[in-house]
């Protein structure tokens, strides 16, 4: 499972300068910290494709007003980089998991911070509840 998951790929986007938007490996994301364009610590990470994210990178830049989807794709990078300067790699493994939504990321990356243990076995109980929720059996 881990290495499977250190091969997955996201997308990386500084949500400073819009400049750079690149598709990674979470094993190789691990290591950069800061944007290779402008040096601020703003990489905000998606699993959408790389042609949206692109798309949605382009129009953030020119600073021309977002609406929907591509207004909540923003807030989404906005709000993982945030999650990645308070939790770390941890959080970008996480977000590396099939399934692991945003939101999910963030509160597995919080009790593993607070309890503890493997990152690997938060992976796999967030892929569970993913599991869970796409073929519609009750958590619990």
């Amino acid at each position: 499972t881990e290495v499977r998951v250190l091969d997955s790929f996201l997308v990386a986007v500084c949500t400073h300068c819009w400049e750079y938007v690149a598709l990674e490996k979470v094993g190789a994301l691990r290591a950069m910290n800061p944007c290779p364009r402008c040096g601020k610590e703003s990489l905000g990470f998606s699993t959408d494709s790389y042609e949206r994210v692109f798309g949605v990178a382009m129009k953030a830049r020119s600073r021309f007003t977002l609406h929907g989807k591509n207004q909540k794709l923003v807030e989404s990078l906005r709000k993982s980089s945030d999650l990645r300067k308070e939790y770390g790699e941890d959080f970008l493994i996480l977000l590396g998991g099939r399934g692991i939504r945003l939101a999910e990321a963030g509160g597995l990356a919080s009790r593993k911070q607070k309890e503890g243990g493997d990152v690997i076995d938060y992976v796999i109980e967030g892929e569970r509840e993913a599991l869970r929720r796409r073929y519609f059996i009750s958590a619990g």
